[in-house]
């Protein structure tokens, strides 16, 4: 898997493997809550009483049209 691939690239490959090529949001988004959850915990953040907010709020900037 990756999110780095030229068009022409992806293009060649598709007849000899399974190639995804899966955004940078796709990717990173569901890791936001166990990031979160992770940060709040960290023994610096609890001692300097540093809040960790999960934004609610996310969308993906790129659009994609048909």
């Amino acid at each position: 898997m990756t999110a780095d691939v030229r068009y022409h690239a992806f293009q060649e490959e598709s007849d000899n493997i399974a190639l995804v090529d899966a955004g940078h949001f796709e990717t990173e988004h569901p890791a936001v809550g166990t990031m979160a959850r992770f940060l709040g915990k960290s023994p610096q953040v609890v001692k300097e009483r540093v809040a960790v907010i999960e934004s609610k709020k996310s969308n993906n900037p790129v659009n994609y049209f048909r």
